[in-house]
């Protein structure tokens, strides 16, 4: 299934929209590769396929991958020249396989495209190794963000739920001198829970809409 930082891009799209993402399940693209390994214009092609720009992708014939890696990166560059669109590439699942090194190259050149001339475009490598990322160009450093996310589940949701409505339910009996009891925190939690299917890729949307819809009943509007 998808990653939880994948989820996590996803709720931020939903919420705030303005990007579109390009999402690449990097163990799923090793497993479907059509020779031995996979070459680094199959990847080329499962990017330029979602951004429906795949018609003139540069051919790979018998010439080295780091040339072709170099043409590639100059025509996505001149075809995404002067459009609108924002683009999230979101490489995932990093941390279930082994990437052959002509697609490294790949990787490593989108990045220094990214940071220098590819201003439309964010590269986001999801369980991207250590030592993969101790390989990556200098110049892309500047530019690096790293961050560790862990899912929003089991006790650790409860407890950010129950803090969530002890609050709302404070400012209820705030307002309209209506109190509240443990039972009530304790039945709002489990009514959230039973609303969100956990294995969704949309789980934390629908996090966010069972909440919202939780906090409508104990605090309408005007109270």
């Amino acid at each position: 299934g998808k990653s939880h930082s994948y989820q996590m891009i996803r709720y931020l799209q939903e919420r705030r929209g303005g990007f579109k993402i390009i999402w690449v399940d990097m163990a799923k693209l090793v497993a479907s590769a059509a020779g031995d390994e996979l070459r680094p214009e199959e990847l080329g092609q499962a990017l330029a396929d979602q951004m429906n720009i795949a018609e003139s992708i540069p051919p790979h014939s018998s010439e080295q991958d780091a040339r072709w890696v170099q043409r590639f990166c100059n025509w996505l560059t001149g075809r995404l020249a002067g459009g609108g669109t924002l683009y999230w590439i979101v490489l995932d699942s990093f941390d279930k396989t082994l990437i052959p090194t002509g697609v490294h190259d790949l990787i490593r050149e989108l990045a220094v495209r990214v940071e220098s001339n590819l201003g439309r475009v964010r590269l986001i490598l999801l369980g991207y190794k250590e030592q993969d990322k101790q390989d990556l160009p200098a110049e892309v450093f500047g530019g690096l963000e790293e961050e560790t996310l862990s899912p929003i589940t089991g006790s650790a949701l409860d407890q950010e739920l129950i803090h969530f409505f002890s609050e709302l339910y404070t400012q209820r009996r705030q307002r309209s001198a209506q109190d509240f009891t443990p039972a009530d925190i304790a039945n709002s939690v489990a009514q959230v829970k039973r609303a969100v299917d956990s294995t969704s890729a949309r789980y934390l949307v629908l996090l966010s809409q069972a909440v919202i819809q939780e906090s409508r009943r104990i605090l309408p509007a005007g109270v």
